[in-house]
């Protein structure tokens, strides 16, 4: 006995175990301006993967955006603790839900990684290194944990950015994502 297939078993599903939807929902909270996203404080952005617009794992996360305007970059130039400071009190707070695919998950945990685990490394390494007697190879890894204190942060941060503020106004956040999912947005 022969069965005929009505659907493409290779399709991805369009519920998931919980029942939840994973298909494109329109939302009217959430729109497209230019090549950004704009939500609303509290937002939660579709349910695909918000680089490459694939479906997500399911798991979304939680993450508040913070934003200042650029021209306070240039207290940097003063002091940086006065920057910290300034920078602190004046910016702005949103918080948006969003979701990633299975790789590009792996991609901001690995960035994770590197950056607090690559940091804490590092410091051990510099510590051996530099509070040994010895000449020679603990000083080479004193130096490498030096560099590594300043560089696997700096990775950690450029691997696992996944949304980049461009400005948060009047209680909306515009935000820079993947062109895929940018376009799957409606215009508002």
């Amino acid at each position: 006995m022969t069965t005929t297939l009505t659907e493409n078993p290779y399709s991805p599903p369009r519920t998931s175990v919980s029942g939840r939807r994973t298909e494109p929902v329109p939302s009217l909270e959430v729109w497209r301006e230019d090549n950004f996203v704009v939500c609303p404080d509290g937002a939660r952005l579709p349910d695909r993967c918000v680089i490459c617009n694939r479906p997500s794992d399911g798991r979304p996360v939680q993450k508040t955006l913070s934003w200042h305007h650029p021209a306070i970059y240039l207290v940097v130039f003063v002091n940086l603790l006065i920057y910290a400071i300034v920078a602190l009190a004046v910016r702005k707070k949103s918080r948006a839900q969003f979701s990633l695919c299975p790789q590009h998950r792996g991609r901001r945990n690995l960035g994770m990684w590197i950056g607090y685990g690559g940091f804490v490394l590092s410091v051990v390494a510099m510590v051996f290194g530099f509070t040994s007697s010895s000449r020679g190879v603990q000083q080479v890894i004193g130096v490498t944990g030096l560099v590594g204190v300043i560089l696997t942060p700096l990775v950690g941060v450029l691997l696992s950015t996944v949304v980049r503020v461009k400005r948060i106004d009047a209680g909306r956040a515009h935000l820079k994502l993947g062109e895929p999912f940018t376009r799957s947005i409606p215009r508002g």
